[in-house]
């Protein structure tokens, strides 16, 4: 069988937790799709939509707000402080920080690496939201 175990956790819950056959998702690097026999790998994942293959065809698409992803022995494992499917997400909060984190980066002589992060998150969000996958 082409599937391997992923398991997505955040803080308050085992989000995810089922054999696929491919994850798509991004790092500083880009974006890189995880197939079965992945070599061990560990890496920092920027906030972005993961798009997962499930057993039986099934595209799953995510939004994940950064986390750090392990694959050690056809298992992938994923923490994150959250992941949230498309009809989730409240546009207008995703909006609104946005707004916010502009604000935040404008006022500030130094870029602030949380309003960057929170800029970036609901940047993506909005795009998941708004676009026709």
């Amino acid at each position: 069988m082409d599937s391997y175990e992923l398991e997505i956790i955040t803080p308050y819950k085992k989000a995810f937790c089922e054999n696929i056959k491919m994850i798509t998702l991004k790092n500083s690097s880009g974006e890189f799709t995880i197939l079965k026999e992945f070599k061990n790998f560990i890496c920092s994942l920027l906030p972005g939509v993961i798009k997962i293959e499930k057993e039986n065809g099934e595209i799953l698409e995510l939004f994940l707000s950064e986390g750090i992803l392990a694959v050690k022995n056809d298992k992938v494992i994923i923490c994150t402080s959250s992941v949230e499917l498309k009809e989730e997400i409240n546009l207008e909060k995703a909006k609104k920080a946005k707004e916010r984190a502009e604000k935040r980066l404008k006022e500030k002589e130094v870029n602030d690496i949380r309003a960057i992060l929170s800029l970036k998150r609901a940047i993506e969000r909005i795009d998941f939201i708004n676009s026709k996958r």
